[in-house]
């Protein structure tokens, strides 16, 4: 659990960017971003990590690209992967329905949205290997490393939420999506799974 004051700043932080003045994407906030985004997914704070990645998501939907969402690998670490997967989630969830008014020009997320939708066939191919191996790790450990095993289940359901905030959003075209197993032969196995069956019916 972040500090009050930590989660307190990431708040503010995150509600001040959907109206602040920011005519293009500046390269020394997206440094802070970036850092205290990575920060909040090693340390395991959740509620402040939710915060920071609205606060990214807010500012690529106001910059009108991808910048901030391609800088987190989600191949390269377990935290790259917590945040890229929480990010990947709520920028869909800000350009379909707003937690609250974000001052940007129409031009800016729609932008966004079409340069998401071309990459749409290679984030759904990718965030359905992450949740195979997720599958695969928790399969592994869950009777010897029940924390590991709470980790990979948690990432698992990461990817669902991801990928069906994305289907909400209209990001995923139908046919890609009805031709990915993520979304029929994953999900379903899921829906067995008490800590992925919420995210699993969603995506469903």
């Amino acid at each position: 659990v972040p500090p009050p004051a930590a989660l307190f700043c990431a708040q503010a932080v995150q509600k001040s960017l959907r109206r602040a003045p920011l005519p293009e994407l500046d390269e020394a906030l997206a440094a802070v971003l970036l850092a205290a985004t990575r920060e909040a997914a090693a340390r395991g704070w959740q509620a402040g990590l939710i915060q920071l990645c609205l606060a990214c998501a807010v500012t690529a939907i106001r910059a009108g690209e991808t910048t901030l969402l391609a800088a987190f690998d989600g191949n390269a670490s377990a935290v790259e992967r917590l945040a890229a997967l929480q990010l990947l989630a709520l920028v869909a969830e800000e350009l379909h329905s707003p937690a609250s008014k974000i001052s940007v020009a129409p031009a800016r997320p729609a932008a966004l949205r079409a340069a998401l939708v071309s990459q749409a066939d290679a984030t759904l191919a990718t965030l359905h290997r992450w949740f195979e191996e997720a599958a695969a790790a928790a399969a592994a450990s869950q009777r010897l490393q029940p924390a590991q095993a709470e980790a990979a289940a948690h990432s698992a359901a990461a990817v669902l939420r991801a990928v069906g905030a994305w289907c909400a959003c209209g990001l995923l075209g139908a046919e890609s999506a009805a031709a990915s197993p993520l979304l029929s032969r994953c999900a379903a196995g899921a829906l067995a799974n008490s800590r992925t069956a919420v995210d699993a019916a969603e995506a469903a």
